[in-house]
């Protein structure tokens, strides 16, 4: 029914309801989110190939270097100290050895000391040792060999052999059938410098058979032998002794002199006992 006074209207078209608009607005999400790496959460998919061999599903290795830590240094080899520390061992083992020997054939040799005489000589042992101050006024020899009691000139040296006995009295005795030949001498330093004198390299002794005799470090009846510096202008008064088998009776004692010159002079004593 139309109104007075309106025109009239035709009907009012049937659109579908349309959904409101608002301005900014996205349109809504079309699944959950998915995080890489999240749990419960879906990852990036597997490339197509899949992962290579060494890398996770990022594509990274599953393990990384420490970059923080310096790489450790080889340790050094202790070989070398340890041949250096041996090689020093053995030495002083063998310098030790060596003084040990001289200091026992010393026996306490003290260069500088008076000339003593035949009365302020103990007896050791029941073994007397004559006086060893060469006689007065004696020229000594210049010849290769000596007597008893006869000076002998021997390069720097003037040498006096004063007496020979032969005797098993000792604290350490010698072996059955040997006796120690003990010699007392003097030697006189005639140079202007100080000389030195050793037993082992300089003096042997032989007996008429040619048979050689070590000098016997048992005898504790020796207290002083003839090794040393000597002062210039000074005797040395001393004793030295072998063991020899008591059926010798005649031997020979040698004194080298001038070895550091190489000339290797000797002068000779013939003994007996």
């Amino acid at each position: 029914m139309s109104q007075p006074g309106f025109p009239q209207q035709g009907s009012a078209p049937n659109y579908p309801p349309q959904q409101p608009s608002w301005p900014g607005s996205f349109p809504p999400p079309q699944g959950p989110a998915s995080y890489p790496g999240l749990p419960g959460q879906q990852g990036f998919p597997p490339p197509a190939g899949g992962y290579s061999q060494g890398q996770d599903q990022y594509g990274a290795p599953p393990s990384w270097p420490n970059l923080t830590q310096p790489p450790e240094e080889p340790k050094k080899s202790n070989r070398g100290l340890i041949t250096i520390i041996s090689i020093v061992v053995v030495l002083v083992l063998v310098l030790g050895g060596i003084g040990a020997a001289f200091a026992l054939r010393s026996r306490g040799t003290t260069a500088n000391s008076p000339t003593p005489t035949a009365q302020n000589t103990p007896a050791t042992n029941g073994v007397t040792p004559a006086a060893t101050t060469p006689a007065a006024n004696t020229t000594p020899s210049t010849g290769t060999s000596g007597q008893l009691n006869q000076p002998i000139q021997a390069g720097n040296w003037v040498v006096t052999v004063t007496h020979v006995t032969a005797t098993t009295a000792s604290a350490l005795p010698p072996k059955p059938g040997d006796a120690y030949l003990e010699i007392t001498l003097t030697l006189k330093n005639t140079s202007a410098t100080t000389q030195l004198v050793s037993s082992l390299l300089q003096f042997s002794l032989t007996d008429a058979n040619g048979g050689k005799y070590d000098e016997a470090l048992t005898d504790t009846n020796i207290h002083r032998t003839p090794d040393g510096n000597v002062n210039a202008g000074q005797t040395l008064n001393a004793q030295i002794a072998y063991e020899v088998p008591q059926t010798q009776h005649n031997f020979v004692l040698s004194f080298e002199y001038n070895l550091i010159n190489g000339s290797n002079a000797t002068v000779t004593w013939q003994l007996s006992a």
